[in-house]
């Protein structure tokens, strides 16, 4: 195990900005506690103390697609800066989550590239990411466990590998010289972040909550205005829906009406702005 406060990162992410004039994508995961927000923030604060002299800003961490995105327009970012996606998809659906981060990555292609910064996202499994942007990735990092008596967590390190021809996306463990030798490295191990960046990042969290409890909210009033502007016949199919049942005959079965009057309602739903396609994927996000 190589423990010496992020050298190899912090190789990787000099190499990377300074050497071959690029930008970083990485992407960490790992179950809930399992230690993910901790790296993101101690890899990050240690860089910074690195490369500029000085402490990590909490306005470089967002909860939200757009967040980042603000971040790199209007947040005059330096050569080296590092930017972190907490949680990916905490406040929206896996596809909502997906569609936002591939409008994301298709900005950063077009130009983040030439500004030489990083950016780490940190998500539950690797899956929650589209084909697309897996293969921009430039290293993965699974969470292994916390070392809690000594405050460290130890992290399973991947380079990625894109084979155009094949399609294939490849890990490879980094290597690095130890003693003469080019040594693979098997576990990292990271301390937790400061206390003052903990405090920060909990603050800017907790705000991050408080909006989206009211965003919740909000949409939940506007959901049941809108249930009230449905007739009886429209609310029974729209719990059908709901439930996950989509073909007609069925829906006209369990609530005891003709098929053409399902047919009918709904004709007359989707007017008023109730689309059955937008159920449909939430019932194959959900799995139903």
């Amino acid at each position: 195990m190589v423990n010496e406060e992020g050298r190899i990162l912090n190789n990787i992410l000099y190499r990377k900005f300074a050497r071959e004039n690029k930008n970083f994508l990485g992407v960490v995961v790992g179950g809930t506690g399992s230690g993910k927000s901790w790296f993101c923030l101690t890899a990050c604060e240690i860089w910074y103390k690195r490369y500029f002299n000085e402490e990590y800003p909490i306005e470089n961490v967002g909860w939200n697609p757009s967040d980042i995105m603000n971040r790199i327009v209007n947040g005059n970012l330096r050569e080296g800066e590092i930017l972190i996606l907490e949680e990916g998809g905490t406040s929206m659906s896996s596809l909502e989550f997906q569609n936002k981060i591939a409008k994301l990555f298709n900005y950063i292609l077009q130009s983040f590239r030439s500004k030489n910064i990083g950016l780490i996202i940190n998500l539950p499994n690797f899956s929650m990411l589209n084909k697309q942007t897996r293969m921009l990735m430039h290293m993965l990092f699974q969470t292994n466990n916390i070392d809690r008596a000594n405050e460290r967590i130890i992290l399973v390190p991947y380079h990625l590998q894109y084979n155009q021809q094949t399609g294939k996306l490849y890990r490879h463990k980094p290597r690095v010289m130890i003693e003469g030798v080019m040594e693979k490295i098997h576990f990292i191990s990271y301390p937790k972040p400061s206390d003052n960046l903990i405090k920060a990042y909990e603050k800017r969290k907790l705000s991050f909550v408080d909006g989206l409890s009211r965003e919740v909210l909000d949409d939940m009033q506007e959901y049941m205005q809108k249930r009230k502007a449905l007739s009886e016949i429209e609310l029974l199919i729209l719990d059908c829906w709901e439930r996950g049942v989509f073909r007609q005959q069925d829906i006209a079965n369990i609530i005891s009406r003709h098929q053409v009057q399902v047919s009918k309602s709904e004709s007359a739903m989707r007017k008023k702005g109730y689309l059955k396609e937008e159920w449909r994927k939430k019932a194959q996000i959900n799995g139903k």
